[in-house]
């Protein structure tokens, strides 16, 4: 492949150079759909790579970029065409000569891979051991977003989103949700969950008692004509405390007994007979004002920002801001 003949530049992307053996970067050429090196990439299955080998999938520039240089997750391989290789040049650096950058025709990729929502670029990452709740808190977080029951990847992703967006510092799930790790999950999130810190929970109600003993106060949104109104959740109630803010999936909501279990339930007002909302749409909401008591109580940098510039993707000397790029742009 002629096209292999570059090196990447941080500023300018990729510029001639005389061989392949300059390259800080190991690339490697493949020119058949049958090549062994790329057989992991074939039709795989997110949950067969979960169980079996202990990795997942992540698609598109934006979160290839954001898994080398913002997450915690090894990169194994990459698999990109010449123009994903020249876009993400300064990114892919960053991999050294030890994980492989496999370049194909854009036709290649397309008939290896049977659709085209990756924009010439799929990386292939290790998971990592899960954090446990005690891990979390040790982060001393102060907005956390709670999920149970949300078994669709597509509102992962856009919880995960909206999370990132308005400052929370990390995810509670239920062991029935939907993995945070699968690559509709992932690109949904424009690479949000590969940044939020998350953690599985064996029950809520236990793990709300934990969150209240460290000083969080608990809010679950409801669809219950008793549960107050968001707007009416002052500055007051929060104002010595963190948040939890816990929403269940739209077809049954939460469990009574976490619904029991949590300081408030509080609703979103909505025209005469509507009864609920998408729930990315109740998060970003929901959030919104949540985000907007706790910066009125203390100006500090959100929590991705104290990870440090390593980890959530900061330039030298500046404080990261995850949600600069969530909004509004494209995968």
């Amino acid at each position: 492949m002629a096209g292999l003949s570059f090196l990447p530049t941080p500023n300018t992307g990729l510029s001639p150079v005389a061989s392949r053996s300059e390259l800080p970067m190991r690339l490697e050429p493949i020119e058949q759909l049958d090549d062994p090196r790329i057989s992991i990439f074939r039709n795989v299955k997110d949950s067969a790579l979960r169980d079996a080998r202990g990795l997942f999938v992540v698609e598109s520039r934006l979160c290839v970029r954001r898994l080398i240089l913002a997450s915690r997750y090894p990169v194994c391989s990459v698999l990109v065409t010449e123009t994903a290789l020249e876009a993400l040049g300064g990114a892919l650096v960053e991999l050294g000569r030890d994980t492989p950058v496999y370049v194909a025709s854009s036709n290649l990729l397309e008939e290896l891979v049977g659709y085209n929502l990756h924009r010439g670029c799929i990386a292939l990452a290790r998971r990592v051991p899960e954090r446990s709740l005690g891990e979390i808190l040790d982060l001393r977080p102060r907005l956390l977003v709670g999920l149970e029951h949300v078994a669709n990847p597509e509102n992962i992703g856009n919880v995960f989103r909206n999370a990132v967006a308005f400052g929370a510092d990390a995810v509670l799930l239920s062991r029935d949700c939907a993995d945070p790790l699968y690559r509709k999950a992932v690109r949904v999130s424009m690479g949000g969950s590969l940044q939020m810190p998350f953690t599985y929970l064996d029950g809520w109600p236990e793990a709300i008692e934990r969150l209240r003993a460290a000083g969080f106060a608990t809010l679950a949104l409801s669809t219950e004509a008793r549960a107050i109104e968001l707007a009416a959740l002052e500055v007051e109630t929060v104002a010595s405390q963190r948040i939890a803010l816990i929403l269940g999936a739209e077809s049954e909501g939460l469990d009574e007994e976490t619904l029991e279990a949590v300081d408030w339930k509080l609703r979103i007002p909505m025209a005469s007979g509507v009864d609920s909302l998408n729930i990315a749409t109740a998060a970003g909401i929901a959030l919104y004002h949540c985000f907007r008591l706790l910066r009125s109580t203390e100006r500090r940098p959100p929590f991705l920002s104290r990870l440090g510039a390593s980890e959530a993707g900061a330039s030298k000397g500046q404080p990261a801001n995850p949600a600069d790029s969530l909004c509004g742009e494209g995968t």
